[in-house]
């Protein structure tokens, strides 16, 4: 899973996607105005 922001019209948009199962395309898990800057794309391994 991967969280990170983009600038979009002077607004940060927070953006959490996921790869989806194999030959799938990405899901995306949440696309929203951000509440607080996000500079650093992070990624988080889950189980």
């Amino acid at each position: 899973m991967w969280i990170f922001g983009k600038q979009v019209k002077q607004q940060e948009i927070y953006i959490k996607i996921t790869m989806g199962a194999p030959g799938t395309s990405v899901i995306c898990i949440s696309f929203h105005i951000a509440e607080h800057w996000c500079s650093v794309v992070e990624k988080i391994n889950t189980v």
